[in-house]
């Protein structure tokens, strides 16, 4: 009963895991993408069921006279001939026309989904978007009406897809589209402030996998589907000479961030005995370089917040020959299993079953990760990934109808908010010039508007324009500063404006601090501090991690944001509000330090921190002064607190910290040994 209501519901993957009978396990897996394994289950099979997905394996699979013949074999059918018919028109016309939203990257063929799709012979792709490559260019104010008559005369889109919703959010208007809409999203909770505004415009929503669908359907409302297997690799990049396994473990990226559950168990592998090598390079390699890497290694270990999500970096290190921890009972274990190097692990036994793999490589895990690797460049080709997407959207088109929508907060229907992190942005654009000019003309249709959000989007633009000079290593130090200035000046008036909200008090502080406009700063964190009264609305925006990320815990605060937005219950705002005010004091802390006062300092954290204090960058300053004002045994409690709740930190503290404790008694040779560890195997 399970696996049917998941069925049902359009939780495939989970039908697919759970199921019972081989009719119902089968028709999920070729759901999800795993045509051939679903096809051996329900190909021969009388129920219309059965033969319905049967059909479309056999499209899939380019066995078109298959699908063809099963299709009309259903069009009498009175639970499965309606579908049948709208799918079998589809395979039957000259091409599928799509009006189509989404990443257009020739330079990152594993992630140039329009590249992909165009090169696939039945598919009339027209493209809208911010990005300069777009064939029809829009802007945060275009509405879908002018896109319509910005199309060929006489064509017509099938339908409509936005890839990547928090990404690419649509043409105003497009609730109103006479063709269905569909989106999907992988990061929406990391961009639920505006994402969560245009979920329930869509008619459909594709979800990543069981952890998303279960969050999507609740915040978009309208049906939504799982679909995995969008995270393909380009095969041919991917592959690497055979070379010596001289590598246990590697792992890339940004492995010590504020990610909860991935930092801590990545420092709990850096922590396993000296026999093992191990590698964990901090930052972001080319692609060469990336994949030389992991061909070099036996495993990696993969974690998504969202346990179980299908993951990039897992088939990535299957591609080349290495085996990957995977979290147990997720998506991936659908199409590979630990026999073919996609080995499980639980919420406790990482560390366990890495030795396992590494101790049985050369007797087990060196054929599994060959298995896997050959199974990977059969199933998740980017482009062949690209194409079943395609299948499972009209597939998607064919089962749903049209519905009137949820009318959306009018504030949030008037012009369509930049993408939560301006990185992000920058992968959409060639040219630096493309991004800072939309930025401006966003600006343009904000700047005459006084209501909290719009002004909220236009400071927040003046941050984004800023850190994208920045990350393009732009020489003109200046401009950026005066980008800077300019968004403390909308955020002053919106103090002014709106005295009550305490994320503009807050924004504003932390512009000033980071300008050293270090008084500016210090009144206005004592502002907020002065009033209680302060409150944190659910649409205010925070700055994204990029802007004075250890300040923050921005992750924290997006699990509140989207428990709120499924279930709206004011103490997820207080929380917020509890987090922002732990984190004002810290910048306060380090107001007073940066005028000397540091007895001051020390101070003002007692004062303020409690048992219950939640921001861990508190916990180890007061431990750094409470060490060099004497009190040891004070510092090696606060220290023990944070490194309880994130050792991962351990690299913060630094060396020096220990050496004063080593003088005043403390015995901290545990720790020391720890972080000698970490760094010998962090590579910059």
């Amino acid at each position: 009963m399970l696996a049917e209501q998941a069925f049902s519901a359009g939780d495939y993957s989970k039908a697919a895991r759970v199921a019972e009978s081989d009719e119902l396990r089968g028709c999920a897996l070729v759901l999800v993408g795993a045509l051939e394994e679903g096809l051996a289950l329900i190909g021969r099979l009388p129920g219309a069921r059965a033969r319905y997905h049967s059909a479309y394996a056999y499209w899939g699979l380019d066995r078109m006279q298959e699908a063809l013949a099963g299709l009309r074999g259903l069009l009498a059918d009175p639970q499965f001939g309606r579908v049948a018919q709208r799918l079998l028109a589809f395979i039957e016309r000259p091409a599928i026309r799509i009006l189509f939203q989404g990443r257009e990257d020739p330079a990152c063929p594993d992630y140039d989904i329009v590249g992909a799709l165009r090169e696939i012979p039945y598919v009339d792709l027209i493209t809208v978007g911010y990005s300069p490559l777009a064939d029809i260019i829009i802007n945060y104010a275009s509405t879908l009406d002018e896109v319509l008559e910005s199309l060929p005369k006489g064509w017509t889109p099938d339908f409509f897809v936005s890839h990547l919703l928090e990404d690419n959010p649509p043409p105003i208007g497009i609730e109103n589209a006479p063709f269905p809409v569909i989106g999907h999203s992988q990061d929406y909770d990391r961009h639920i402030h505006h994402c969560y505004h245009y979920l329930p415009l869509m008619d459909a929503m594709i979800a990543l996998g069981s952890a998303d669908y279960d969050d999507l359907s609740q915040l978009s409302r309208v049906p939504t589907f799982v679909f995995p297997l969008l995270l393909g690799v380009d095969i041919a990049k991917a592959q690497a000479s055979e070379v010596a396994k001289d590598i246990d473990v590697f792992l890339s990226g940004t492995p010590f961030t504020n990610t909860h559950g991935k930092s801590q168990r990545i420092f709990d592998i850096t922590q396993m005995p000296d026999r093992y090598r191990i590698v964990v390079n901090q930052g972001f390699l080319t692609p060469k370089e990336y994949f030389r890497a992991l061909s070099r290694a036996k495993t990696t270990f993969t974690y998504v917040n969202r346990w179980g999500a299908l993951n990039g970096r897992a088939v990535e290190a299957l591609s080349v020959g290495a085996c990957a921890l995977v979290q147990e009972g997720g998506e991936i274990s659908l199409f590979l299993s630990e026999d073919e190097g996609a080995v499980p692990f639980n919420e406790s036994n990482h560390i366990e079953v890495l030795e396992r793999v590494i101790e049985q490589w050369d007797t087990r895990y060196a054929q599994a990760a060959r298995r896997g690797s050959e199974k990977v460049h059969r199933l998740f080709d980017f482009k062949k990934c690209a194409r079943l997407y395609l299948h499972f959207l009209v597939n998607c088109v064919a089962g749903i109808e049209k519905t009137p929508k949820t009318q959306i907060d009018p504030l949030f229907s008037k012009i369509r908010y930049p993408s939560r992190s301006p990185w992000r942005i920058r992968f959409h654009f060639p040219e630096l010039s493309s991004l800072m000019n939309l930025q401006d003309r966003f600006r343009q249709g904000l700047s005459a508007s006084m209501e909290y959000a719009h002004q909220d989007a236009l400071g927040e633009s003046f941050l984004y324009s800023y850190i994208t000079l920045e990350k393009s290593n732009f020489e003109q130090a200046e401009v950026g500063q005066s980008l800077l200035h300019v968004a403390a000046i909308t955020y002053q008036g919106l103090t002014e404006t709106y005295p009550d909200r305490l994320a503009a008090w807050f924004n504003l502080g932390r512009l000033c601090f980071e300008l050293n406009e270090l008084q500016s700063a210090k009144a206005v964190f004592e502002a907020i501090q002065a009033n209680p009264q302060l409150r944190y609305d659910a649409n205010d925006i925070l700055f994204w991690r990029e802007f004075q990320d250890g300040l923050f815990d921005y992750d924290r605060m997006m699990e509140e944001m989207v428990s709120y937005r499924k279930a709206p219950d004011a103490k997820h705002l207080r929380q917020i509000e509890k987090l922002i005010r732990e984190s004002v004091v810290y910048y306060q802390s380090n107001i007073l330090l940066a005028e000397g006062k540091t007895t001051d300092a020390l101070a003002l954290l007692t004062q303020h921190m409690t048992p219950e204090t939640e921001f861990v960058p508190s916990w180890t300053l007061r431990a750094i002064l409470n060490l060099h004002a004497g009190r040891a045994s004070e510092a090696l409690a606060d220290l023990k607190i944070a490194l309880g709740r994130k050792e991962y930190i351990l690299p913060k503290i630094g060396a020096e910290f220990f050496e004063v404790a080593r003088n005043q008694g403390l015995e901290v040779s545990y720790y020391e040994q720890r972080l000698k560890r970490l760094m010998s195997r962090l590579v910059a």
